[in-house]
């Protein structure tokens, strides 16, 4: 089987139907023109029905054609886009935009953006803070919130809007061209900005960078899947001044390239060295170019934190700050673990991010945020575990995957107030939560075990409408 990051990289417009999917014209008062569609289309129905999948994604597509005031020469491909690039995500980060207050900490700033936001502006305010590393390293986006009109948290405000649309775009362009359908795509975006880490955040505390970090990252994994190899250099290295967290997804571009390259040598080796150089010399300049006011070294930050995982409380926090960071999406991934394991297996460069991704988690002390990093990859492999099941779709499967996406947005904070600071800290950021840790374990344990039962019961259902086919057969 042909992985799906290395297959062949088509335009979008030749992917979104497959022959047998595409959608008919229907003429009026012709019964002869009728009668040859209805010839044509009966293979598609017959696949419609020994794939219930197909024939709701066959559905939802022809629902687009039913749209009155769309033109009947805009293609299919341009109307998912509308849908899918427009609609979809301006509808969700509207709907959390809408729920979210600012952070009350630091006036809206919270800890790490006061170091950001004091590099946005030009005026009146302390240099120490602008030039306190390993932040001040990271100019990009404090200086594109400088060039904006506004005040420092309506430019980071508007930056994080901007971010947070564009990722959901790229992540649900990298999920078709996975060969996804278009219905499981939309839901494995529904369970990314389902993360309190990626939209929820970026409107709650704006002057932090990783709404447009993951930008870069989703970037890069886009035009990686698209074989754009000649633009990755140029990219990694300017995501090198936005964060230096961008140059580790070096590796896994190159393995990606090397496995379609690897009867040339001579080639493979000069892609290397241009892909390497561009990144390092971006990390170079950044740190010429800044003097800190503080002493950093990026060896003892690593050795201190790894050194934390000896401390008592560490592990159960990092328990909380997986559910944190990724919320539903491990016990999905979990619930079909060989159906996980083969498809790491088959496509290595995503096995990478996540390897890569893992030392990172030791690049700071705050867990949660870090698994930003491998959440892409965690919602390729849900969103596919999602689309399988729904080729043998039931009124069990529907609920199951309803349920998983509610319990998901819980813990993502979507239904829930923030409350006060303390109250975010205990919720959201176990690793520095200030009260105790049973309340937290009390609601993650009350969440498991619903996942769990409503898991089981569609396991069951499933068995019972499996005998029940034999018996008919």
């Amino acid at each position: 089987m042909t992985p799906a990051s290395l297959a062949p990289a088509r335009p979008l417009a030749g992917r979104v139907l497959a022959p047998e999917k595409q959608l008919p014209t229907f003429p009026q008062g012709d019964p002869e023109a009728l009668s040859k569609i209805a010839l044509r289309h009966s293979s598609q129905d017959h696949a419609e029905r020994c794939n219930p999948c197909l024939a709701v994604e066959t559905r939802l597509l022809r629902s687009l054609y039913s749209i009155p005031f769309w033109c009947t020469h805009v293609t299919t491909a341009t109307k998912e886009r509308l849908l899918t690039w427009a609609l979809l995500p301006l509808l969700v980060l509207v709907a959390i935009w809408v729920a979210t207050p600012l952070i009350e900490h630091n006036s809206g700033r919270d800890s790490d953006g006061v170091l950001y936001a004091a590099m946005a502006e030009k005026t009146g305010t302390d240099s120490g803070l602008a030039r306190t590393a390993p932040w001040c390293w990271r100019p990009l986006t404090p200086f594109v919130a400088s060039l904006l009109p506004f005040s420092t948290i309506m430019n980071f405000k508007l930056l994080a809007f901007f971010s947070s649309w564009l990722s959901l775009v790229l992540l649900y362009e990298i999920l078709r061209r996975c060969d996804l359908s278009c219905l499981a795509a939309a839901v494995g975006v529904l369970f990314y900005a389902g993360v309190f880490w990626t939209v929820k955040f970026s409107f709650y505390s704006p002057c932090y960078i990783d709404f447009q970090t993951q930008v870069f990252l989703l970037a890069v994994m886009l035009l990686m899947i698209l074989r754009r190899y000649w633009v990755l250099p140029l990219l990694i290295g300017v995501g090198a001044l936005q964060k230096e967290s961008i140059v580790f997804l070096t590796p896994v571009v190159f393995l990606h390239y090397a496995r379609l390259h690897r009867r040339r040598m001579w080639r493979v080796l000069l892609y290397f060295i241009a892909l390497v150089i561009p990144g390092i010399a971006a990390l170079a300049v950044a740190r010429l170019a800044v003097d800190p006011a503080n002493h950093y070294s990026s060896l003892d930050t690593l050795v201190a934190n790894v050194g934390r995982a000896t401390q008592a409380g560490f592990w159960p926090r990092l328990l909380l700050a997986v559910f944190s960071g990724l919320g539903m999406l491990p016990l999905v991934v979990c619930y079909r673990a060989r159906y996980s394991y083969q498809f790491l297996r088959d496509n290595p460069e995503w096995s990478a991010i996540i390897i890569v991704g893992i030392p990172l988690l030791f690049g700071g002390v705050d867990k949660a945020r870090l698994f930003l990093y491998v959440l892409p990859v965690l919602v390729l492999m849900a969103s596919r575990i999602f689309e399988d099941a729904l080729d043998r779709p039931s009124r069990a499967t529907w609920v199951w995957i309803g349920t998983t996406l509610l319990l998901h947005l819980y813990m993502g904070h979507q239904f829930t107030a923030m409350g006060t600071y303390e109250d975010y800290l205990n919720w959201m950021v176990p690793t520095h939560a200030p009260g105790p840790l049973l309340p937290s374990f009390g609601r993650l344990g009350l969440v498991v075990v619903i996942w769990l039962g409503v898991t089981l019961a569609m396991v069951r259902a499933a068995a019972v409408a499996k005998r029940r086919n034999a018996h008919a057969v």
